[in-house]
């Protein structure tokens, strides 16, 4: 008989940060030295998306229990929902993953429900600083299940490391598991998919996994070198790394940098110039030339990246108050955006041309969504658009005129005194 130790029914995070975060496995599992290296950079303020999938858990949480209670969503809960252009997702939403988690409570691959709850911590490795805290966890006799709710439009895979550490983090808070246990990640992410995403996991693959975690912790202790290379040479983990997203230089990732110095230690001038060498005949060999090509093209991708990272820098460090010699900061502005939420600009529109309401609208099962702004503008005139959008302006850094000037001369002259 399946039984579950006290320290996972009654467990309380020892701390509202954690350390080794189930979110951030994929990074920390494939680069241990990042927790060292991320400790001292300020957090990231938490962002419209973060704030919109906050209100979508909280009308999902709140939908399940009108469906199992015979309750009306709060009148509070609906008046924050309607302040996001996505209110009818939400609501949406919340049902489809209410019915996914009703489902799974009785589901024959789990049988008879021993525990379940919704947003409860799990405890991995507390001593540690790793735990965190699942959407939905059901515990049976026969199985258990991890269910995800992703209200975001980027695909999210169910077999992921965050929802297998989750699954380590029950397992090991249970007694006399069978080998034949099921162990179910699912996410719910109706904007995406109709129906949920299942993925099972062996016994064998979860003690396995947890052997992991706890071998990344304590590589992080000691770990100097970051890790760029994730499965088939992949950085998908150093997306979100805050050594990685980082502007400050002081913080920045020393991988990163030792990528921007490998391209300045190609003599970059020095091959810019033999790029530049007259070709005297296709029948001969222009080996400086055809070497110096090769190595631009090679190098394009690091380069674009290098000078990215430098804009970012330097851009930072303007924010900070350094005057930096050689750049200036210019405005730039952006594409046209819509400037109010779709239903009033719905609105709008019907009521300015409603002669002309069914050429600039497209019907899509049962809701209607508006066309691009070029798509408009060919319909209804160049500047009908303007009192309903606006354009951002942004600052974007500019080399002087004499900086590019100097550069061009030291280019040009480059090696004359060899």
């Amino acid at each position: 008989m399946i039984k579950i130790k006290p320290e996972l029914v009654n467990f309380i995070r020892p701390s509202e940060h954690s350390t080794y975060s189930p979110s951030a496995a994929d990074r920390w599992i494939y680069c241990p030295a990042s927790i060292n290296l991320t400790k001292e950079i300020p957090e990231e303020p938490a962002g419209s998306y973060a704030e919109e999938g906050t209100m979508a858990h909280t009308v999902a949480e709140e939908t399940f229990r009108t469906l199992t209670l015979g309750l009306d969503l709060s009148e509070k809960t609906l008046a924050e929902a309607r302040a996001f252009s996505s209110y009818e997702d939400m609501i949406d939403g919340g049902e489809t993953y209410a019915r996914e988690v009703l489902q799974w409570l009785n589901h024959p691959s789990i049988g008879k429900v021993i525990w379940f709850g919704l947003e409860r911590g799990i405890p991995i490795f507390p001593e540690l600083g790793c735990f965190g805290t699942g959407d939905c966890l059901i515990i049976g006799e026969l199985g258990c299940v991890v269910i995800d709710y992703k209200f975001g439009k980027k695909k999210v895979d169910s077999d992921s490391m965050q929802l297998r550490a989750y699954a380590a983090g029950i397992i090991k808070y249970l007694e006399n598991v069978p080998k034949d246990y099921g162990i179910f990640s699912v996410v719910v992410q109706p904007r995406v998919n109709f129906s949920s995403e299942i993925f099972q996991y062996t016994l064998d693959e979860i003690l396995n996994f947890t052997e992991t975690i706890y071998n990344s912790i304590v590589a992080s202790y000691s770990a100097v070198i970051p890790n760029r290379n994730g499965p088939n040479g992949s950085t998908k983990h150093c997306f979100w790394c805050p050594a990685s997203r980082t502007k400050d230089p002081r913080y920045k990732c020393p991988a990163i940098k030792a990528e921007t110095t490998a391209v300045m230690d190609n003599n970059f001038r020095g091959f810019l110039r033999d790029v530049s060498k007259p070709i005297e005949s296709f029948s001969q060999k222009n080996e400086d030339r055809d070497k110096a090509l090769v190595s631009l093209i090679s190098l394009a991708p690091i380069i674009v990246e290098a000078a990215k990272r430098a804009e970012e820098e330097l851009m930072f460090r303007i924010s900070e108050g350094q005057v930096i010699p050689g750049i200036e900061l210019a405005s730039q502005e952006g594409k046209s955006q819509w400037a109010l939420p779709e239903a009033i600009i719905w609105e709008k529109l019907n009521a300015k041309y409603p002669d002309k309401a069914s050429q600039f609208t497209e019907v899509i099962p049962a809701k209607t969504k508006l066309k691009t702004l070029t798509e408009l503008r060919k319909i209804l005139g160049k500047d009908s658009l303007n009192e309903l959008t606006v354009k951002k302006l942004s600052k974007v850094l500019k080399p002087t005129d004499q900086a590019i000037e100097r550069m061009r001369e030291a280019f040009l002259t480059y090696g004359e005194d060899e």
